[in-house]
């Protein structure tokens, strides 16, 4: 991850054992990030989501409630300011995300799509 970005993620809420993460890297507001699809061309997060209020906040950033434009399925959005992060914290941050993207389990939300 280049130094200043920050990453959100996204977990579908509701009751649903396989709920969705997307994570997204960016130091923006989540209107400005984007996301490489596999044509290669880019897709604004705002494009996608309305986000509809803070759901709470931690260390490294804030959760947003989320809802999908297309499908209306809601999303909590985790947006990681890396600026706070050392090294070794944004390489466990690059693991993390490589393993959820392959990770498939009933009771671990599922990596939905990564924005940067």
């Amino acid at each position: 991850i280049p130094a200043g970005w920050s990453t959100p993620h996204m977990t579908q809420l509701g009751p649903s054992p396989d709920s969705p993460m997307l994570y997204a890297y960016k130091e923006m507001m989540p209107a400005k990030l984007t996301r490489r699809h596999s044509t290669d061309t880019m897709c604004r997060f705002s494009d996608m989501y309305v986000t509809n209020g803070v759901l709470g906040k931690g260390n490294y950033g804030t959760v947003f409630d989320a809802t999908h434009k297309k499908t209306g399925q809601h999303f909590a959005v985790k947006n990681i300011s890396v600026k706070k992060m050392s090294k070794a914290d944004l390489v466990g941050l690059e693991k993390e995300i490589g393993l959820l993207r392959r990770l498939r389990h009933p009771h671990i939300v599922r990596l939905h799509a990564v924005f940067r």
